[in-house]
């Protein structure tokens, strides 16, 4: 709370704040709250006070902003015996807007006229009269200042000087011009802001002042008449601070806090508008308020919702502890707090939570019923489909005229590549992990065919039963999610902790330790270079097919970022092994021979700066065989997604949820720089690649 003094009227003001969150003001709070209202009577709060004078009143409703702002600006003009200098926008009408309309909002593109952009005298001077609230966008038509008149800033312009949306500020000077119209507008104005951050020191101005401009948005303006226009508005974006909404109002500290709580919608907005304010005495209610709003209480829905707030806090504070249960987690909130409530109960109270958010009876518990499925369903924008489809005509168009005797040759079919088949994720059990390493996988056996069955099956169990999967499903006796599903559930009874079922998300690189990991291809050997003595207690695997790529300081100062792959493995045959020799103290080396060439190996991408070569090689003895990159698996948002490349170059991307059984075609690894496989955006969403699958080049 912002209310630190210790008074018994401030202690007064927590306990009435505290209670207005619930909606549970007690006859004495309204008694407090009373004698922070605005009376003639002895020991109240009045107007007269200095300290209030020219304060911002907070206030509910846009209107009673403007209108106060307007009377304040003359006011305040009046007492400091200046002249108030009226600047006006300049506007004009969109090119493809509608005219006029009375509900914009339902104006379709088939209703939008071209129109003249110059605005008529009559239409002009409306839109200049309209109040700020009138606009979509509260922008004024006309500022009226002079200096020293409190303002507030209405944009995020430069965050870097303190000149953001809600920042206050003061008015020192200005630079005009004359507009289209012969209008007086605004060029340049400049505040003093009130209060920033940290101090703003532009060069050429005084300390804390800064230059605002004027800037362009598109808005709807409704006029006097109920016509509602769209206009291109240029204009400074401030406006005069004698009131500001209970919205604008938040995450200010204010040492006096005028409020206006008449209006006020519910007891939240109760609640922003007097918790804004760090004492008691700085508070003044300017007139009566609806008691009822107040003391109502809080429905079902918003006791529950505090106590999840509680719980998540709880939650957080175990897991920061590490004492937190392994079971517990999920994707979302929803998940995570049913996790933690099927440990406690299912009318569990976290510690400290307040009274009037416990469990009463009749409230439902958190946890669903048994059987319960939550459904997902993909929302996506077809609408530039349906665009493309309604302008499709059909024998209107004008054709090229034909030579006599000339025979129009047949169009040859556009070919069109078949991407890699695809796993639908699972929405009940989180399928994610399993879908982008088995979309691979398949793919690569497919590309061999039948043959290299038993090359993977020298995986072990879990790949055997993968294959037996990829067989069915070419026999077309099974689908890819039941094979998927079996080996799923293989791995869930032996490690369920690290193979969870419901909407817990799976580790990509606990999956391939155990379908990759559990065969090792050479050896590794420990050695002096000195006296050749082999130290083997410190030798182990030669190469498994799940290793990580970690950070090498010595391979980043050699290649910069541009080592890839191959330098690492290349790097793994012969490194120090940071131990030195208990026989002649000279270091140790360990060495990495192949016995037998993997059919495939996979790499997890702990060094994110490595690039991913196309192809790369390994050897055994003299014999060298080459591994092209078949697979490179993104990480982010708790989802992972694929880029599967097939033998041919072509890149093929995969998530389970978006395009589900199909893969959607991104180019061709031969005719890009391959940065680009080191991140996948789709939207907003970017993801990093997580980990490679790399197979052996097709025979």
């Amino acid at each position: 709370m912002r209310q630190t003094k210790t008074s018994e009227a401030d202690e007064n003001l927590r306990t009435c704040l505290a209670n207005m969150q619930f909606g549970a003001c007690t006859p004495s709070d309204l008694e407090y709250l009373r004698t922070r209202t605005i009376s003639r009577r002895s020991g109240h709060p009045t107007f007269e006070d200095p300290r209030f004078r020219n304060v911002s009143i907070i206030t509910a409703l846009n209107a009673q902003k403007d209108k106060i702002n307007e009377i304040g600006c003359q006011k305040f003009a009046d007492e400091t015996n200046q002249p108030l200098v009226h600047f006006y926008s300049e506007d004009t009408l969109t090119e493809n807007a509608a005219s006029e309309s009375r509900k914009p909002q339902r104006v379709r593109k088939r209703e939008v006229l071209k129109v003249k952009r110059k605005l008529s005298t009559h239409r002009q001077q409306q839109l200049w009269d309209a109040y700020p609230c009138s606009t979509s966008e509260h922008i004024p038509g006309k500022l009226s200042l002079c200096v020293g008149l409190p303002i507030m800033i209405r944009h995020n312009d430069a965050t870097e000087l303190c000149i953001t949306n809600g920042q206050e500020g003061m008015v020192v000077g200005w630079q005009e011009s004359l507009g289209s119209q012969d209008q007086t507008i605004l060029d340049t104005l400049f505040v003093e802001l009130i209060k920033p951050p940290r101090p703003i020191r532009v060069p050429g101005l005084p300390l804390n002042v800064v230059a605002l401009t004027r800037s362009t948005k598109k808005l709807w303006c409704q006029l006097p008449d109920d016509l509602v226009v769209q206009v291109s508005r240029e204009q400074v974006l401030v406006l005069p601070n004698f009131a500001m909404t209970d919205y604008a109002s938040q995450g200010k500290t204010r040492e006096f806090n005028v409020i206006d709580l008449n209006n006020c919608k519910n007891h939240f907005s109760y609640y922003t508008a007097l918790s804004r304010g760090s004492s008691s005495d700085g508070t003044l209610i300017i007139q009566g308020m609806d008691e009822r709003k107040i003391t109502s209480g809080i429905d079902g829905h918003l006791r529950q919702e505090f106590r999840e707030l509680e719980m998540l806090n709880e939650i957080t504070l175990l897991r920061y502890h590490n004492n937190l249960p392994i079971d517990v987690g999920g994707n979302n909130r929803r998940d995570i707090l049913q996790a933690f409530q099927r440990g406690k109960g299912g009318f569990y109270e976290p510690q400290g939570l307040d009274t009037h958010a416990r469990w009463r009876k009749g409230d439902a518990p958190l946890l669903p019923p048994d059987g319960y499925q939550g459904k997902w369903t993909l929302v996506g924008d077809d609408t530039k489909k349906r665009t493309a489809e309604s302008k499709k005509t059909v024998g209107h168009g004008k054709r090229k005229a034909m030579v006599t005797g000339e025979q129009k040759q047949p169009k040859k079919p556009k070919v069109v590549k078949s991407g890699p088949v695809g796993l639908v994720w699972d929405p009940v059990d989180h399928s994610c992990a399993y879908d982008a390493m088995f979309t691979a996988l398949y793919d690569i056996w497919q590309a061999h065919g039948p043959k290299w069955s038993d090359r993977l099956k020298e995986y072990g169990v879990y790949v055997s039963a993968l294959v037996q999967g990829f067989e069915s499903c070419r026999a077309k006796t099974e689908r890819l999610e039941s094979a998927r599903d079996r080996v799923r559930e293989m791995l869930h009874r032996t490690w369920p902790n690290d193979f969870p079922k419901g909407p817990a998300v799976t580790a990509i690189d606990d999956l391939a330790s155990k379908i990759f990991g559990s065969v090792d291809w050479g050896v590794s050997t420990v050695k002096c270079t000195r006296c050749n003595q082999v130290v083997n207690s410190l030798g182990g695997p030669g190469f498994c097919g799940a290793q990580t790529v970690v950070y090498d300081k010595e391979l980043h100062s050699r290649f910069k970022f541009n080592y890839g792959i191959a330098n690492w493995l290349t790097s793994r045959r012969m490194y120090k092994a940071n131990r030195i020799c208990s026989n002649c103290g000279n270091g140790l080396v360990v060495t990495t021979t192949l016995d037998k060439f993997p059919p495939c190996f996979y790499l997890s991408l702990s060094d994110k700066n490595v690039l991913l070569d196309p192809a790369v090689t390994l050897n055994v003895g003299e014999k060298k065989v080459r591994y092209m990159l078949r697979a490179v698996i993104y990480s982010g948002d708790s989802h992972f997604t694929s880029r599967v490349i097939k033998p041919d170059g072509s890149v093929w991307y995969h998530d389970g949820i978006e395009t589900g059984t199909h893969s959607e075609a991104q180019g061709s690894i031969h005719k890009a720089d391959v940065r680009f496989l080191n991140f996948s955006v789709r939207g907003e969403v970017r993801k990093t690649a997580a980990s490679v699958i790399y197979g052996r080049e097709y025979e």
